[in-house]
């Protein structure tokens, strides 16, 4: 198995050769994404493990193209995102197995 910067870099390159670089459309890798979150859903619920492996690569490599197409950094976007979490220690809590913001508890967004 290669390391996770050498597969991106791989994955970079496949767009590059298909012409999603140059041709992609972000609203359609956005749905592709979707798709794919859905499928990994789905493996969830099943707990097919070789299947939750196969769709989790597949959500990756559709960010890896949402970034491309975007042309933002996954380094700028993943630091962007942990910088509005890192201030949520201890301020939300675990609902139904996934941490809800105190935000949203506090507005009733829990569903």
């Amino acid at each position: 198995m290669k390391d996770l910067n050498e597969t991106i870099q791989l994955v970079e390159l496949w767009f590059d050769q298909v012409g999603l670089t140059t041709k992609g459309d972000p609203i359609k890798q956005a749905e592709k994404g979707v798709e794919e979150a859905k499928e990994y859903l789905v493996a969830c619920m099943v707990k097919d493990r070789e299947a939750m492996v196969d769709e989790l690569g597949d959500k990756f490599v559709t960010l890896i193209g949402d970034s491309i197409i975007a042309d933002i950094p996954l380094d700028e976007a993943l630091y962007f995102a942990y910088q509005k979490i890192s201030n949520r220690v201890g301020k939300g809590c675990i609902v139904d197995g996934t941490f809800v913001k105190e935000e949203d508890l506090n507005n009733n967004n829990v569903q």
